[in-house]
C-alpha cells in the first residue's frame, strides 16, 4: 500500500496530537479515517474523547478511528458493534456476511462508513468485495 502526501500528513497530525501511528488513513467527505492498532484505541482518543477533539478541531475535518485487528472478519464486526451478523467468513478475495434484512439496513443507512470501511479492507485485508448474504 502506498500512501498519498496528504495522508501522510495525517497520519503524522495524530502521532503528534495522541502519539498513536496509524496504519492507515482514508480521507473524503470532510471526514478523516485513520486506522489504528486495537490496543491503541483509548490513547488516541484520550480521556472523555478529549484528544481525538482537539485533532478534529485543529484539522478542520470529522475524525473516526477503526480498531485494525490481524483478521478481517474481527474488524469487520468491530466497526459495526451494533450489528449482529450471523457469520462472517473469507472466500478468497471476499468477504461474505450471513446477516438479516433488518440488520443489513442498519448498515446501509450509513453507506459513507460502509463504503470506508470497504475502502480500509481493500487495502489492509486484500479483500475485493464484501457480500451480504
Amino acid at each position: 500500500m502506498k500512501l498519498e502526501m496528504e495522508e501522510i500528513f495525517f497520519i503524522n497530525a495524530l502521532d503528534s496530537e495522541t502519539g498513536v501511528i496509524a496504519k492507515d488513513c482514508i480521507i473524503g467527505q470532510g471526514m478523516v479515517t485513520f486506522l489504528v492498532k486495537n490496543d491503541d484505541m483509548g490513547k488516541a482518543i484520550g480521556p472523555n474523547g478529549v484528544k481525538i477533539k482537539s485533532l478534529s478541531k485543529k484539522l478542520g475535518r470529522k475524525v473516526e478511528l477503526l480498531a485494525f485487528f490481524e483478521k478481517p472478519e474481527e474488524f469487520f464486526r468491530k466497526a459495526f458493534p451494533e450489528t449482529e451478523f450471523g457469520e462472517i467468513r473469507r472466500e478468497q478475495d471476499s468477504l461474505v456476511l450471513k446477516i438479516n434484512s433488518m440488520e443489513k439496513r442498519k448498515i446501509m443507512q450509513d453507506a459513507g462508513k460502509f463504503k470506508r470501511i470497504k475502502k480500509v479492507a481493500e487495502r489492509n485485508y486484500s479483500i475485493n468485495s464484501i457480500r451480504m448474504k
